[in-house]
């Protein structure tokens, strides 16, 4: 990841308020995997080319991306989620990989979102991801 992306990704958590500061309670969601409304970077590889895009939400079962183009659904993407390390005093963000397959699309204004559902992800990621979203739930 370059250190672009870094800028990019920290400047979006600060302004979430996930890195210092306060977060809508509204954020959250009731479901079997919980997800959080939280603007995210992430790579995603597909036709041999790798794109960096935004997640609108995240939960344990998968994320919702915003992306440029209309990509089939069933298909399949390997996966770079950014995530921020919670330590009050590191800036580094936290590379959870995981494969995932898009289950629907939305078009909205030109815009594409697409609903991922991890089908390959570790456990050590997964409860990364849960201490995230744990976490953010209580900011």
């Amino acid at each position: 990841m370059s250190k672009y992306y870094a800028i990019i990704a920290t400047v979006l958590l600060k302004n979430q308020g996930i890195i210092g500061g306060k977060v809508e309670q509204n954020t959250f969601q009731r479901r079997r995997y919980p997800r959080v409304n939280v603007t995210l970077p992430v790579e995603y590889k597909h036709e041999k080319k790798m794109k960096r895009v935004l997640a609108k939400t995240v939960g344990e079962g998968g994320l919702m991306l915003s992306l440029s183009e209309r990509i089939p659904v069933e298909t399949k993407l390997n996966l770079n989620l950014f995530l921020p390390n919670m330590s009050p005093s590191s800036s580094v963000l936290y590379n959870l990989k995981a494969k995932g397959k898009i289950v629907w699309n939305q078009e909205e204004k030109g815009e594409y979102y697409s609903g991922i559902s991890f089908i390959d992800i570790t456990e050590d990621d997964r409860d990364i991801l849960r201490s995230f979203i744990n976490k953010y739930k209580e900011i």
